[in-house]
């Protein structure tokens, strides 16, 4: 009978013991599972800063292209009166020698 006594307290302090290391666990994994949902918010707010960087980075490469094929445009025709003001004035200066 004694035997049985001490076999049943000895299981008693081992299921004490499991309970509480489950019990720690358990905090443990809600600690965990508190910073893993930190770490989640503050990565999810570090790549929406970063999309948004990335759309404000393509509409300013499209506003600087845009300008600089205006400028483009504008340099050609200045390019293209320039060529028909020399040929004007070289067949003015043509017609003046004759």
């Amino acid at each position: 009978m004694e035997q049985l006594k001490e076999d049943y307290r000895d299981l008693k302090r081992r299921e004490t013991k499991s309970c509480r290391s489950t019990c720690n666990a358990e905090a443990f994994g809600k600690a965990c599972t508190v910073r893993l949902d930190a770490t989640v918010s503050e990565l999810s707010q570090a790549q929406n800063l970063m999309h948004a960087r990335l759309e404000a980075g393509n509409h300013d490469k499209q506003v600087l292209f845009s300008d600089a094929q205006s400028v483009e445009d504008r340099m050609q025709g200045e390019r293209a009166r320039k060529i028909m003001a020399q040929t004007s004035t070289a067949h003015y200066r043509a017609l003046l020698q004759i």
